[in-house]
């Protein structure tokens, strides 16, 4: 299958979705508490139901593993779904938060996409294909100069001493600037956008 020729319809369904979620955004939530302590609020229960929905029509044979709803029809292609990365941000009405999306053939992902809806930004991925931001290629800088007080993404886990985890070997030899906005597949987009080193 050549993976180009869904970007658009990819692209399509994580924008209609982040459409529901920006009219859920500063608005007042209900939040509906998960097995494993986390939450979700109906931004994100109804943003995954129209991806599943819109997904399925790309691929009709592929299943999904979703954030919220869990693995449905396992298949050998499978959608992974996050329909809202962030959503601790999300519901604070801190505007770093997005929506992530993989396509996995035989457990293998092929295809990534992120789209933050409040920047209007889609990231696009194909294994061995390269990566898009808003149709423009991306391209990883191959040197950085780390005198120059490079800035890390940091994704922090909710267990303790996380910060010191991620950050503490890392002090010892250089300056750096470190954020932890809370949205990781973001962080990610970002760093293969070169804004984070």
């Amino acid at each position: 299958m050549d993976y180009t020729l869904i970007k658009g319809d990819v692209e399509s369904a994580l924008r209609g979705a982040g459409k529901i979620i920006l009219s859920h955004f500063n608005t007042e939530l209900s939040l509906h508490t998960k097995d494993d302590g986390s939450f979700a609020t109906q931004a994100d229960l109804q943003s995954e139901a129209y991806l599943m929905e819109h997904l399925a029509k790309i691929i009709p044979s592929a299943g999904f593993y979703a954030e919220e709803s869990g693995v449905l029809n396992p298949s050998k292609y499978m959608w992974v779904i996050d329909p809202l990365d962030g959503t601790t941000n999300f519901a604070h009405g801190i505007p770093y938060f997005c929506i992530a999306v993989a396509l996995t053939v035989n457990d293998e992902c092929v295809v990534g996409a992120i789209y933050q809806p409040v920047t209007d930004e889609f990231f696009y991925a194909i294994k061995g294909g390269g990566a898009t931001l808003n149709n423009r290629p991306l391209q990883i800088c191959q040197k950085k100069n780390l005198a120059v007080r490079p800035i890390i993404g940091c994704s922090l886990t909710y267990k303790k001493n996380g910060l010191l985890h991620c950050t503490g070997s890392v002090f010892k030899e250089h300056e750096y600037s470190v954020r932890a906005l809370g949205a990781s597949a973001l962080d990610i987009a970002y760093c293969a956008a070169n804004r984070f080193d």
